[in-house]
């Protein structure tokens, strides 16, 4: 891993860690059933978000997506169009080339990918003999994450993946999904939404 999109990553992870316990970001520790339902009741067919994508060694790409009626009709990459840090303009051909559909989730597609990446954890922790197999395990955080990670290395297959998914409080969609395929030596992704509005 090239150290200084190492620095980037792990930059990025500390800054959404520190807003989270800030109270910066609003989360929820909803179970993912729970974030689904929550999202369901509130009915919402028509938002907008932008959605932050980390997977090394790909640069961070953020869309800023226009969807109605549950489909997206309007796409922005923010390194192009309005490019700040850390979204550089240095970035936006090869996002344009190569990467332009990375993060292209309605909420709906977000609550498949949280929910197929809890199935995945519940499979691999069950590998794990230091841990109770009848206890549905839920990280409460990042760190409980990393922790229980580095517990049960030596019992992991090259194919497994845990997660840490965060829910909005409010709407149920998935703030923050924090996956780490194992059998990869960059196998860490972040897909984070931010500035979601619901449109009138």
């Amino acid at each position: 891993m090239k150290p200084l999109i190492f620095r980037a990553l792990v930059a990025f992870v500390l800054l959404i860690a520190v807003a989270i316990a800030d109270g910066l970001i609003l989360v929820s520790r909803l179970h993912p059933a729970e974030g689904r339902a929550l999202w369901a009741q509130r009915g919402i067919l028509n938002y907008e978000m932008r959605v932050v994508t980390v997977a090394l060694p790909v640069p961070v790409i953020a869309l800023d997506l226009t969807i109605r009626d549950q489909r997206i009709i309007d796409k922005s990459i923010v390194a192009c169009d309005n490019p700040s840090e850390p979204y550089h303009p240095i970035d936006c051909e090869t996002i344009q080339q190569y990467y332009s559909q990375a993060g292209a989730y309605t909420v709906e597609q977000l609550l498949d990918i949280a929910d197929e990446c809890t199935r995945r954890t519940h499979i691999a922790l069950n590998h794990c003999p230091a841990l109770d197999r009848n206890q549905v395990v839920r990280f409460a955080s990042i760190e409980e994450m990393h922790n229980t990670q580095q517990m049960c290395q030596p019992y992991f297959q090259s194919d497994d993946l845990i997660c840490f998914v965060e829910y909005d409080a409010d709407y149920g969609y998935p703030k923050n999904i924090f996956q780490n395929s194992l059998g990869l030596v960059d196998g860490i992704s972040i897909i984070q939404v931010e500035d979601f509005q619901v449109a009138e």
